[in-house]
């Protein structure tokens, strides 16, 4: 398997990804905030190279959602201990669930049948939207700027939506899939 530069970057989000949880949780938000942007600039630049300089391998397609799904786990995992409103507390359990959901399933369909879903533009916009989420939820937590609660609600509906559109789309796809190996 050969190591591009695409993947490398990918990597690097996955190795950012438990820093970024051990400064969520020790309450060293500035480390943290940097780190996770670091790690959402990786998420935008992999794909660009991989493009750009024809760098798309099958690693690169694999450990890219893995390193998006350690990523959101970690962050979602952290954020729930610090959140404390109930509404949001709850839509990062559903967040989180939603990723451990296509982290399991997912790869247990790709190890016994060689079954990959391939993102879509919903699942690149879920993915931005919670990256999104996440950094004000970072920003909000840790007092560098406060807004009415309401908004976060609002935007923790927002953020929620995609996210139960892509669990049908899910359900949809390996419906098909083992009615097609039927």
């Amino acid at each position: 398997m050969t190591i591009t530069v695409a993947t490398m970057i990918t990597l690097s989000r996955l190795l950012l990804a438990p820093f970024i949880f051990y400064y969520l949780v020790t309450v060293q938000s500035l480390q943290a905030i940097i780190l996770f942007v670091i790690a959402g600039i990786t998420d935008l630049l992999d794909g660009y190279v991989a493009r750009r300089y024809n760098q798309q391998s099958r690693a690169g397609e694999l450990l890219d959602p893995i390193a998006d799904k350690a990523l959101l786990l970690l962050s979602f995992i952290a954020m729930s201990f610090v959140v404390s409103d109930v509404i949001v507390k709850y839509g990062i359990y559903f967040l989180l669930f939603k990723e451990i959901i296509f982290l399991v399933v997912g790869s247990l369909l790709y190890y016994q049948h060689d079954f990959f879903i391939k993102p879509s533009k919903l699942s690149r916009l879920a993915g931005m939207l919670e990256m999104f989420f996440l950094l004000l939820l970072f920003l909000l937590s840790f007092n560098y700027f406060v807004w009415p609660l309401q908004f976060y609600r609002y935007l923790t509906y927002l953020v929620c939506l995609p996210s139960l559109l892509l669990l049908f789309r899910y359900v949809v796809y390996i419906n098909h899939f083992f009615k097609s190996k039927l």
